[in-house]
């Protein structure tokens, strides 16, 4: 080895995410964002800086480069079999030499739970929480690509990673962690000479992957087109929407309910969509006879409609087996255009019928607004087509139906005129698919009378 090739990856978080730290206590229900011990500051307090381990990027590197994965990452682990121990394996050119994340503002913390598909409220003990890191930030990835002598390929590497768009941490099925390469800077180290050398040897971190000169190539990738949504629907809010936050504040003596937020602006999470619309359709196949898996893990067959469509965990009544799988669909966010405002609330003393003293409280809403559920498939990647059956969109669509004929709500009171959505007029168009004569109509009808099941 004469020549080192030094990479500098930027990536940039288009939505929330982030790696969490299961390893730490109490992280079963609460999920706070990997961190390493930070530089000390001059009061002398140390800082936990948020964390993307380098290992939980190189897996994903690998599988993006396809069928040069063997000449840059070195040889697959082999099969855990007697025949496969004298196999001789080629060590990973590419090292992984460190990360740097920067927010753009401080972390959040979603909350969710769990919903009892039988009683459709929430299930009791499975409030949990994940702490995500905010859309905007960057993830500055450090990366050396050894040269064996008579070969330079750190421009192919590079050309190669141009287009990598990783997912960082979990909640893929929700729409968290999509990552795409903003900067890709490279240079070439030559040990043969002595300045290279004594850089090299010497030389820090800014050194070595300084942030502007001193690179043979600077690149700054344009970003990706968006892959097309299978739903792209708007809702304009009916009733008032109140999607908690787990969070409450005291407000002149009384306590006030605060939602969901992404900077600010009020949110409908991807985890709320995704378990309304798995519910319902749920729903929808048991009440035309078929059998399918409920919602809680426990419940989870992993061969179901329901389970292919949204994922599934558990062993899927297969001991020996994986513990769950992605899902296809991926929910996103919905950042709502709202009014937010607020409404009191007292509980009433059953036997005389008027209000009961320190009851008083109020939930924080969005009276008014609009906001838009974006479904795309996104995996897995084995899947023969990545598009939905014209069954499949049908069972979504009877789900979207339902709730823009107010049969079901979305977040907290559905039942006490919460939570109401209708789509507008131009969104509602795509109801019409539903009818007998359109092909996705008849595919879907097909599905729940059970033909060809």
């Amino acid at each position: 080895m004469t020549i080192i090739g030094l990479i500098r990856i930027d990536l940039v978080l288009q939505s929330a995410g982030g790696v969490t730290a299961p390893e730490l206590d109490d992280a079963a229900v609460n999920l706070p964002l990997s961190r390493r011990r930070g530089r000390q500051q001059p009061d002398g307090t140390i800082d936990d800086e948020v964390w993307v381990p380098p290992t939980s990027l190189a897996g994903s590197l690998r599988a993006h480069v396809g069928d040069r994965a063997e000449r840059w990452f070195g040889s697959a682990p082999p099969m855990a079999s007697p025949g496969n121990r004298e196999q001789r394996l080629e060590p990973s050119r590419v090292r992984f030499l460190g990360s740097q994340t920067t927010l753009p503002r401080g972390p959040a913390v979603r909350h969710s739970t769990a919903i009892d598909p039988c009683r459709g409220s929430a299930l009791a003990s499975t409030l949990r929480s994940r702490e995500v890191a905010p859309a905007g930030t960057t993830v500055s990835l450090f990366l050396r690509l050894d040269q064996p002598p008579d070969t330079d390929d750190l421009d192919e590497f590079a050309d190669a990673v141009t287009t990598w768009q990783p997912i960082i941490g979990r909640g893929r099925s929700t729409g968290h962690g999509r990552a795409r390469v903003t900067r890709l800077a490279w240079r070439r180290l030559d040990l043969r000479a002595k300045a290279g050398l004594r850089l090299w040897l010497t030389a820090g971190r800014d050194e070595l992957f300084p942030a502007e000169d001193g690179w043979d190539e600077v690149r700054t990738p344009a970003a990706p087109p968006a892959p097309e949504p299978e739903l792209d629907l708007r809702f304009t809010i009916v009733g008032a929407l109140h999607l908690g936050s787990g969070t409450t504040t005291s407000q002149g003596g009384h306590t006030r309910n605060e939602i969901e937020r992404e900077g600010g602006a009020p949110l409908l999470p991807g985890t709320t969509w995704k378990g309304l619309l798995r519910s319902r359709c749920g729903y929808i196949l048991r009440s035309c006879g078929h059998t399918v898996c409920l919602a809680p893990a426990e419940h989870s067959c992993g061969v179901c409609i329901l389970c292919d469509l949204f994922g599934w965990t558990g062993d899927g009544g297969q001991v020996g087996t994986a513990i769950g799988r992605v899902g296809r669909l991926t929910t996103h966010d919905s950042v709502i255009d709202g009014t937010v405002t607020h409404r009191n609330h007292v509980g009433i003393d059953r036997f005389t019928g008027g209000a009961r003293r320190a009851l008083l409280f109020s939930n924080e809403i969005v009276a008014e607004g609009t906001l838009t559920l974006r479904v795309d498939v996104t995996g897995p990647a084995d899947r023969d087509s990545p598009r939905l059956s014209s069954a499949e969109r049908g069972l979504l669509l009877h789900a979207v139906r339902d709730l823009h004929d107010g049969l079901i709500g979305v977040g907290r009171a559905t039942t006490r005129g919460y939570g109401s959505l209708r789509l507008t007029d131009g969104s509602a168009m795509v109801l019409d698919e539903l009818a007998p004569s359109h092909p996705t109509g008849a595919a879907v009808l097909a599905l729940l009378r059970g033909e060809g099941v």
